[in-house]
């Protein structure tokens, strides 16, 4: 990575870190506050976080529950970084009890170190 490379993204990061934390702690109030209208609910919370990903290029991760849910029938939302430039697509491929599985498609770019936040829940 050349140094002008090094130094974009790392205003990118100083501007959209703040951002990225606003839209995380409002994607978790909104999913725990779902998880709450279905009374006896369990839901995980956790991050993954990014390669340098460009241009079309793909990477799927693996993020393992520190606590395995009950089952793997649970919904799924993916909140992705500000620092992410362009569009980004993100699609959960596996999901068992112990972990789920997503794969990161970038339409422009995505610096090295971006972070993607996962929230699973399911009810009872």
């Amino acid at each position: 990575m050349s140094g002008s490379s090094s130094s974009l993204y790392a205003e990118l990061d100083r501007r959209y870190s703040k951002k990225f934390d606003a839209a995380l702690e409002r994607l978790t109030t909104q999913v725990l506050d779902m998880v709450a209208e279905f009374g006896n609910a369990t839901h995980r919370i956790g991050r993954l976080t990014l390669p340098a990903i460009i241009l079309g290029g793909t990477n799927t991760q693996t993020l393992t529950w520190s606590k395995p849910m009950p089952t793997a029938s649970y919904e799924v939302a993916v909140q992705q970084g500000a620092t992410i430039i362009g569009t980004v697509t993100t699609a959960v491929t596996v999901k068992t009890a112990a972990a789920v599985t997503v794969q990161t498609t970038a339409g422009l770019a995505v610096p090295l170190g971006a972070e993607l936040l996962i929230v699973a829940w399911t009810g009872s």
